[in-house]
């Protein structure tokens, strides 16, 4: 797993991950209704056993902050998944004005 700064990324960076199916929300519907990534997929960290994604693609997990996106990273890559943590989150997304 690599841990990478959700600050490396532009919008248009992560709206390109998302239109190809590769950035991933581990947060709760809830917390992911209130506010995401535009074309994220919500696949909640307690939900991450039924992650069933084609492995041949590398994803970008994001959340709150970057501590359960980095778990549901190093679980992903128990299973042959090539997963990167963005540190920072939805909070950093949402503060960034680019």
């Amino acid at each position: 797993m690599e841990n990478l700064e959700m600050l490396n990324f532009s919008k248009e960076d992560l709206q390109t991950l998302a239109d190809n199916k590769q950035l991933i929300d581990v947060r709760t519907k809830e917390e992911f209704d209130e506010a995401n990534i535009p074309g994220a997929i919500l696949h909640p960290l307690d939900e991450i056993d039924t992650f069933d994604l084609p492995k041949d693609r590398e994803y970008y997990i994001y959340c709150r902050a970057g501590q359960r996106s980095a778990l549901a990273a190093n679980y992903l890559e128990q299973f042959g998944y090539t997963a990167n943590n963005l540190n920072g989150g939805i909070l950093a997304y949402l503060n960034n004005d680019e």
